[in-house]
């Protein structure tokens, strides 16, 4: 029997004397945060030296896999990871909320501003309250833009330091839109409404470039994202061209809630490529293409995986609300453990020139495949919003009130980006990529003991955790060390 008979005797105490730390590796993440000028960056854009602090504090507990506000408190119990992070003083569970009201440009609201009372009286002893579902109250846009500022120089270094590779697609920037609804049991929210599967929810838009967040908005849980999108589109194209990004080198790919009549003209005008779903259409679209004659379809040699058969059509198509006319790519296909032929509908502005420029894997045999074969690409790139949302736990919003969620959704959106960093720039195979929960999990868990002489912090990291992780981290800072 490998297991011992009866349980030693245990004896402990607490050792004054032995300063440790189980998470002895955030010393990781707080170079990484460093040479991405975060500190820096909280210093001249956040003029409150306690939003200053929350900032770096929760964009680290969202790192090692906390959950909302709560996220703070990982670095508040833990005295000597503070240290490790360069925080002097932690703010205290009671300050957080207060401190991310006024991070927002807004004011605390009085107990009596919050609920009502719905039974019971006060002379009686018994009081029973209902809290006041009020209108929604964004983050003054002053507010916004100071922590906006902040995500976005953290941004354009990881952008300058990140492999270009990892966020391109063959030699296109490969960007994407995508909506999430994000649950909530807080019917007394500002921003939660009902969905269309009848859940309390809130709608998380984002324009992404590869797995780096650019931008993003929330929503009541019934926005129809088309008709909020385009705001959301030009915010993300500012922050393309303040990254150095030529728009013609940047390839957006969307689902069919972007195939309207007001959104197709936008991209057009702005520039950038584009393969936009119009299956919100299929009604119609379906109707349309049966009345082709077979011989108007193309068949293709180098149909997309899981696809035993494709075929290819283009026609123009315009609804009745719209200004002008849109190329509308059918794409039949039956996929191998089915045999009925399904319908999807793309449209795209790319043109024969642009296929050299796309990756091997996606260039077909024509033009048609080439489109078709690069949409496949969005699930991959969704994907990046779904880790996100899970790997940092974001995935229900935290407060009642909407300027909260916002700021700290931003603050979620600077530990996504160093957490990108540390994955696509710093670790070596076979960590390369690895999600951002397995990061917190392998590398920022290492214990440590922390000695300080003078201006030097010495950690002992122990050797518990596999050599190889032990190789990986190392060479992680040293590569961290070596980039400028």
């Amino acid at each position: 029997m490998s297991l011992a008979n009866q349980n030693p005797s245990v004896k402990y105490h607490f050792d004054e004397n032995f300063k440790a730390t189980a998470l002895g590796g955030m010393a990781l993440w707080e170079q990484a945060a460093r040479k991405l000028c975060l500190y820096r960056a909280v210093h001249e854009h956040l003029s409150d030296p306690r939003a200053q602090t929350l900032t770096v504090q929760l964009a680290a507990g969202l790192s090692l896999g906390g959950h909302g506000q709560a996220a703070a408190d990982l670095i508040h119990q833990d005295t000597q990871v503070a240290k490790v992070l360069g925080i002097e003083r932690c703010v205290g569970p009671k300050r957080v909320h207060p401190t991310l009201v006024k991070m927002a440009g807004r004011r605390l609201r009085k107990r009596e501003e919050a609920y009502e009372i719905v039974g019971g009286t006060k002379s009686s002893g018994s009081v029973r309250c209902k809290r006041i579902k009020r209108e929604s109250e964004p983050a003054t846009p002053e507010a916004l833009a100071s922590i906006r500022s902040v995500n976005f120089a953290v941004l354009r270094r990881a952008f300058a330091m990140i492999p270009k590779e990892e966020l391109k697609l063959g030699d296109f920037y490969c960007g994407f839109l995508d909506g999430s609804l994000l649950e909530t049991k807080a019917i007394s929210g500002e921003l939660p409404s009902k969905d269309r599967n009848g859940n309390q929810s809130v709608l998380l838009m984002g324009f992404w470039l590869g797995p780096l967040l650019l931008a993003f908005d929330l929503y009541p849980g019934n926005t129809e994202e088309g008709s909020v999108a385009l705001d959301l589109i030009q915010r993300g194209l500012r922050v393309i061209d303040d990254l150095g990004i030529p728009r013609k080198q940047f390839l957006l790919l969307a689902d069919s809630a972007y195939g309207q009549g007001h959104i197709i003209p936008a991209l057009k005008d702005s520039e950038v490529k584009y393969i936009v779903g119009m299956n919100r259409h299929r009604r119609y679209l379906t109707k349309k293409v049966r009345e082709f004659h077979p011989g108007y379809w193309d068949n293709t040699s180098t149909p997309a995986r899981n696809h035993r058969f494709e075929e290819f059509c283009v026609f123009t198509y315009r609804a009745q609300e719209w200004d002008s006319n849109v190329d509308i790519l059918a794409a039949r296909y039956i996929p191998d453990d089915e045999i009925v032929a399904q319908t999807s509908f793309l449209t795209s502005n790319l043109t024969p020139k642009h296929l050299g420029m796309l990756p091997a894997s996606c260039q077909g045999d024509s033009l048609f495949s080439s489109v078709w074969l690069t949409y496949t690409r969005k699930q991959q790139c969704e994907n990046f919003q779904k880790d996100f949302l899970s790997d940092l736990g974001m995935h229900h919003p935290s407060s009642s009130r909407t300027c909260v969620d916002q700021i700290l959704y931003e603050i979620a959106q600077v530990a996504l980006t160093i957490g990108v960093f540390v994955s696509r720039a710093l670790l070596q195979k076979p960590f390369r990529k690895a999600r951002l929960w397995r990061i917190a999990r392998t590398f920022y868990t290492i214990p440590a003991c922390l000695v300080s002489h003078a201006r030097t912090l010495y950690l002992r990291l122990s050797t518990a955790p596999a050599h190889s992780i032990q190789t990986a981290w190392t060479q992680a800072m040293v590569k961290l060390a070596s980039l400028r």
